[in-house]
């Protein structure tokens, strides 16, 4: 980071600070999505600050690195000087400077500075790891600190099997003239079958448009059925039609599974072209 952003003068080291990766401890299952914080404590009028926090590419990848407010929160203007996902899988990278006079206080105490968002890849564990040459922080005035680090870990387990047993879950047209759609488009039979259920609430489908070759993820769909009552611990059939279809679209259907306890599962996608073959998987 340029140290030419910081004005950096020959002042005295005035404290030590810590950066630290909260919590610094975690538990998740591969697939699971989760976020770190990384802080700052016992800063004294923050001007600006550079972290390197490495991990263990094989297990946890990150997804985004998202500044925090606090930095500007007495006025000063934060400047993104490095905002870096490693594409080998190694560390991220944050770098921020902050401008105004030096008489504009920058923030100070315990700072939440950015939230990291990491996905489980596989099961193992992964240290959070600050680069031995970093952090850095600086103080506006200009007044360099010193500072020192607390790393973290993440414990990645197994992924959760799901509460049900899905023998099949597909999608088939119906053409317009048997399911009345008003668009003129076929409708899209969704069937699956489960073998058992348990701890099952009931299910709902979520739909996407996949044209284009673009795909939505699960939380980019939109759910389109009520809830849909669970046959019970032994599984069952279903069967559930969507006419709200338009000519010449690609669907991506996702099954939601909703357990007792609320959490939710989804199982798919299968791609249908409507007016069109179907799909199959992707």
């Amino acid at each position: 980071m340029p140290k030419s952003l910081y004005r950096v003068a020959s002042a005295p080291m005035v404290s030590t600070t810590i950066f630290s990766v909260q919590p610094a401890t975690q538990t998740w299952h591969v697939n699971d999505v989760f976020t770190v914080t990384v802080s700052l404590s016992d800063v004294t009028n923050l001007g600006a600050f550079d972290f390197y926090l490495s991990y263990n590419g094989t297990i946890v990848t990150p997804t985004s690195i998202t500044l925090l407010s606090p930095i500007s929160s007495t006025g000063r203007t934060p400047i993104i000087v490095a905002n870096e996902i490693d594409g080998t899988g190694q560390y991220v990278h944050l770098a921020v400077a902050t401008l105004g006079l030096t008489t504009t206080q920058g923030v100070s105490g315990n700072v939440p500075l950015a939230q990291i968002v990491f996905m489980g890849l596989a099961s193992g564990l992964s240290d959070l790891v600050f680069d031995v040459t970093a952090p850095q922080v600086v103080s506006v005035g200009p007044c360099p600190e010193s500072s020192s680090a607390v790393d973290g870990q993440v414990l990645i387990l197994p992924a959760v099997s799901t509460a049900i047993e899905l023998a099949a879950f597909t999608a088939a047209p119906v053409s317009a003239a048997k399911c009345g759609n008003a668009s003129g488009a076929e409708c899209v039979n969704l069937f699956w079958q489960t073998m058992s259920e348990m701890n099952t609430a009931g299910f709902a489908i979520l739909r996407s448009t996949a044209n284009n070759g673009q795909l939505g993820a699960p939380g980019t769909a939109d759910v389109i059925t009520s809830f849909i009552q669970s046959r019970g611990m032994s599984g069952g059939e279903y069967l559930w039609q969507d006419r709200a279809t338009q000519p010449g679209t690609t669907y991506a259907y996702w099954l939601q599974e909703i357990q007792a306890d609320g959490s939710l599962r989804n199982h798919g996608p299968v791609l249908i072209s409507v007016n069109g073959a179907v799909v199959g998987n992707p």
